[in-house]
């Protein structure tokens, strides 16, 4: 979970059933959803094991694999945590220290073939390091490009993401072959303003496909041979206008804080589902929504994360099934009625928790 500068969530249904068919494109808007109350549904939550040792705060970067869920905690900055499927915690699956097969820094992380594959931004360059079950570093990978988050390929190449960081990134994305050489190079950075890079989650597999996005532009985009837009939003007047990418970036954040604006946060698919998270912020205050969009039975706006603070971190959407990261305090206060069994036995000073909810009946 990231310090949201604004944080607004929306889910999608697509009409295609096949996963590699291509998605058309389209332009939406927050007005085209229909605004309901309706509660999510919790069907099953995942404690992780609380120990004086493991105490994890609110801001957590969250993968899971086929037997392991990992956990980054972004306040802490020091370790990544393994937990087993059930939530019993299994110890550090990587460590930022001195010694041997530890890390300078942790910039972004990933689970490719059952093995931990963490990013680290040196200053200047980056270093990809894979560690093997055994928590030892096998492979490390240097590039001259500054990443601040990346995704691996089919072809085992990988891609990164630099942000609006002139002038040491030229461009906000390269791909990357297995020993590090760029290849091809997208977005390139042309604003004249300065700005800082935002340091957030931009890539996102689903199945054979690999998506992007980014705080600055209201599109989502596919990845593959090349970049194609997959979809993009008109958030009419709250927009980031273009004289935006001109100011200094201090002097521009209170203008469009004042003005207000959007841009996408999150961005999740499982088959037909699509999870776009989008966030809207005026004068410091942050409006979220979760909007689903069925090609059957139209489309909703769901408005439960903005009053209910446990659904406010989504992780992934896995079938039929949205997942969030919650404190367990945040859970514990909805009505008792709408917690499945085990949540009882929860303790508000606990772990955070995996909480599955069912899109079915949304």
């Amino acid at each position: 979970m990231d310090k949201p500068i604004l944080f607004l969530a929306i889910l999608l249904f697509c009409f295609s059933c096949d996963q590699n068919s291509k998605i058309v494109d389209r332009i939406l808007r927050l007005e085209d959803f229909t605004e309901v109350n309706t509660p999510y549904k919790v069907t099953k939550i995942i404690p992780l094991e609380t120990r004086p040792e493991i105490l994890l705060g609110e801001y957590l970067s969250v993968k899971i694999s086929e037997d392991h869920i990992y956990i980054y905690d972004k306040n802490t900055r020091n370790a990544i945590q393994r937990f087993d499927r059930e939530g019993n915690y299994l110890g550090p699956a990587a460590l930022v220290g001195e010694g041997p097969n530890t890390l300078n820094a942790i910039t972004d992380f990933l689970i490719s073939d059952a093995r931990l594959v963490v990013l680290e931004s040196m200053g200047a360059y980056s270093r990809i390091q894979v560690f093997n079950e055994n928590g030892q570093i096998i492979k490390t990978i240097e590039t001259t490009y500054l990443g601040f988050s990346f995704s691996k390929l089919d072809n085992g190449n990988y891609v990164l993401y630099g942000g609006f960081n002139l002038p040491l990134t030229e461009n906000r994305i390269v791909k990357l072959t297995s020993s590090g050489e760029i290849t091809d190079t997208y977005l390139p950075n042309t604003y004249t303003g300065s700005m800082l890079p935002m340091q957030e989650q931009n890539f996102v597999k689903s199945g054979n496909n690999l998506y992007f996005h980014e705080v600055f532009a209201p599109k989502v985009f596919s990845i593959s041979d090349s970049l194609e837009t997959v979809l993009g939003f008109d958030f009419g007047r709250y927009a980031i206008p273009e004289r935006y990418f001109e100011m200094d970036w201090m002097e521009g954040f209170e203008m469009i804080n004042s003005q207000g604006f959007a841009a996408i946060s999150d961005y999740f698919r499982s088959g037909e589902f699509h999870y776009i998270g989008v966030d809207v912020q005026v004068e410091g205050q942050l409006a979220r929504h979760h909007l689903l969009w069925d090609g059957e039975k139209g489309t909703k706006r769901i408005f439960s994360p903005t009053q209910l603070p446990a659904f406010q971190y989504p992780v992934a959407v896995i079938g039929d099934e949205l997942l969030f990261i919650s404190q367990a305090a945040h859970l514990l206060e909805l009505e008792p009625n709408d917690l499945p069994e085990g949540a009882q036995h929860l303790d508000p000073e606990d772990n955070p928790v995996l909480v599955f909810v069912d899109l079915s009946d949304n």
